[in-house]
């Protein structure tokens, strides 16, 4: 989560606190005279310093304390609405450090108090809470959910400041699932209440996301002028840090415009920014854009020399704005297509690599984080549940001892323990969906291509270079194609679904990188029907390659030319997309005796199990069916798939 929502998470109860704007000195002063009453107003000044202290990255263990003593007094004095804000001070706290299953914990508390105590604004900055926790671990659409709900209750008091933030939220909400037009509408409704407030800073915060949200959807011109607006703003009241953002978002916007000389020019203002106001943090921001609108331009010794400072930048000073492995990683994605284009594919496949590194640790790092979280989650919810069912057998218990009615109550309790393990089976099903799903990626994985495919695939490159000169031009075409299947192979690991655009231009790529490796002992037929929307309509990432790659080791082992394979995608009567992979190779019998169809049958394993799961989540029709073409030669491989859109 990034550090403005964090802030947004701080200030979103604080401002309605006793003694939000005092400062920390005066805060201290009265705490000894306040400690001498032990009242609500010293529950307040306990809530306030932890607050102070956390939004400060100040000392843990003072953070600590304050939360603490104010939770502890505010239950001594059984004040109710002083608990609840404690909860959501803890759950501000957890949040600023990462404990996500402890900040969900304290939010919904929090949540479940004021709910009792009918006090919806700050039920509702609970459920704001509990969203943001959602959204952190990247469930968007219980995230989404939860500022829902969170702003229903809000906007009961039109003119509560708070309701800004929960827009801004739930703009972003729609954002995460790609529908920009309520991303958009939202957005305006915050920009309505922060003028309404005159919160300026805020405003121009939610007038930079709608940039975003405008220019993802490709309204270009739209995006220029707010972000134009927010420039201006942010000018005027002295907002570095909001010049600095709309700059940033305006530039973006330039390069997707092609206006690619603007955008290098935007570029050396978000510089100048950021060294004037002393923010070194964004200047790798600034040499990124620049360099990726000067490598548009094909200026190329220009483009290098602003990644070189891109990734010297970011390596001093973290981006605060995104993941500091993701960063780096765009600087080298950068240079790599640099010195592509200046032909030193020696340089340029390093800096793919160290790219390709980087972006798997971020993946790692967010599938670690986002297990770890999950598990968390769901022993709080598991303690929870655990918690409830103890409550409601004491309080049944109590009611068949007070009624005198064993009989009755002994019936309620056998339904709610029936309804107790149903939830618990329905949990573990769910569980082992999870862990199947798991467990067929791990298998998927060591399925990919071949590492003896890559080794080949490099000699052949080692072959060509050693030709001499004349070759250049076929080499630089071949080391493309090669690097357009090696990150589309290593993205696959994170792509359940893919278009068939995107599959067909995979297995074009791959299939004439194997007739090089074969000597064109084969040819393919691409048929795709013209009804099909290849951009649109989705199938399981790299279906088509272990049966491609199988015809090509094992159908065509005996033969020195003439093979064909003939991939072709129709829509069926009923609607379902149909796939079929011929070859004219030896037939299945033949490739069953032989002693290296392994990969064949794992991955017609695989797939069987990929299409299961399919079909499951779609309730709908999806198989796969392997046949001898006729009786002496030829293999057909059949797959039906749902209709599946973008």
């Amino acid at each position: 989560m990034t550090n403005n929502v964090k802030l947004f998470l701080l200030l979103f109860f604080a401002k309605n606190m006793l003694l939000a704007q005092v400062k920390i000195d005066s805060l201290q002063r009265i705490l000894p005279s306040a400690e001498k009453s032990e009242d609500t107003t010293l529950v307040n000044i306990y809530q306030q310093l932890a607050l102070y202290h956390v939004n400060q990255f100040q000392n843990t263990d003072s953070t600590d304390f304050y939360v603490e003593k104010g939770l502890q007094l505010a239950l001594k004095l059984q004040y109710r609405k002083g608990v609840a804000r404690g909860y959501m001070v803890k759950s501000a706290v957890y949040m600023q450090r990462n404990q996500l299953a402890e900040a969900l914990q304290s939010s919904q508390k929090a949540y479940q108090m004021y709910s009792e105590l009918g006090i919806d604004k700050e039920a509702g900055q609970a459920l704001y809470s509990i969203g943001n926790v959602y959204q952190t671990i990247g469930d968007n659409e219980k995230a989404l959910y939860n500022f829902i709900e969170s702003t229903k209750l809000l906007e009961k008091n039109k003119d509560n400041p708070a309701l800004a933030i929960s827009y801004i939220n739930l703009a972003s909400g729609y954002s995460s699932l790609y529908k920009y037009s309520e991303a958009i509408d939202y957005s305006r409704k915050a920009i309505f209440i922060t003028r309404k407030n005159k919160e300026i800073r805020r405003e121009i915060i939610a007038v930079v996301n709608m940039v975003d949200y405008f220019e993802k959807s490709n309204q270009l011109d739209s995006a220029l002028f707010h972000a134009n607006d927010a420039l201006a703003k942010s000018k005027i009241s002295g907002f570095a840090l909001g010049e600095i953002r709309a700059m940033t978002a305006k530039t973006a916007v330039l390069h997707k415009q092609q206006k690619y000389d603007e955008a290098i020019a935007a570029g050396n203002e978000i510089l100048r920014l950021a060294q004037k106001n002393k923010l070194e943090e964004y200047l790798s921001n600034g040499f990124r854009k620049m360099a990726i609108s000067a490598d548009s331009l094909n200026n190329l010794p220009k483009a290098l020399d602003f990644a070189k400072k891109a990734l010297e930048n970011v390596k001093k000073y973290p981006d605060p704005w995104d993941n500091q492995l993701s960063a780096e990683a765009q600087c080298h994605e950068i240079l790599y297509d640099v010195y592509k284009k200046q032909g030193n594919f020696r340089l340029s496949l390093w800096h793919f690599e160290k790219a390709q590194q980087l972006k798997d640790s971020v993946a790692n790092q967010e599938k670690t984080l986002r297990s770890t979280n999950l598990a968390s989650l769901y022993e709080v919810e598991k303690k929870e549940q655990t918690l409830k069912e103890l409550n409601h057998q004491n309080e049944l218990q109590t009611l068949a001892l007070r009624q005198k009615n064993t009989m009755f109550w002994a019936t309620v309790a056998s339904a709610a323990l029936l309804l107790t393990l149903g939830f618990f089976f329905y949990r573990q099903k769910q569980f082992k969906a999870k862990q199947q799903a798991t467990n067929l990626e791990q298998r998927l994985l060591r399925t990919r291509l071949d590492p003896h495919f890559w080794f080949n695939v490099l000699g052949s490159v080692q072959t060509m270079l050693l030709n001499g000169s004349d070759n250049s031009r076929k080499t630089a075409q071949y080391v493309t194609k090669i690097a357009a299947v090696m990150r589309q192979s290593l993205e696959s690991s994170y792509q359940d679904l893919i278009s068939i655009e995107a599959e067909i231009a995979f297995i074009d790529q791959y299939l004439s990188i194997q007739q090089i490796q074969t000597n064109l002992k084969f040819d393919y037929i691409l048929d795709i029907d013209n009804q099909l929307d290849t951009s649109e309509i989705l199938l399981p990432s790299m279906l088509l390659q272990p049966f491609v790659e199988n015809a090509i080791q094992h159908g065509f082992s005996e033969i020195e030319q003439g093979g064909l394979i003939t991939i072709a995608m129709k829509k069926n009567e009923a609607n379902d997309l149909i796939i079929s992979i011929k070859d004219n190779g030896k037939g299945i019998a033949k490739n069953q005796k032989t002693p290296h169809n392994g990969h064949r049958s794992r991955a017609l394993e695989i797939t069987k199990e990929r299409l299961q799961l399919l079909a499951g989540k779609y309730k709908s029709k999806a198989s796969i069916s392997v046949a001898n073409l006729n009786e002496t030669t030829g293999a057909i491989v059949e797959i039906q798939l749902p209709l599946m859109t973008v």
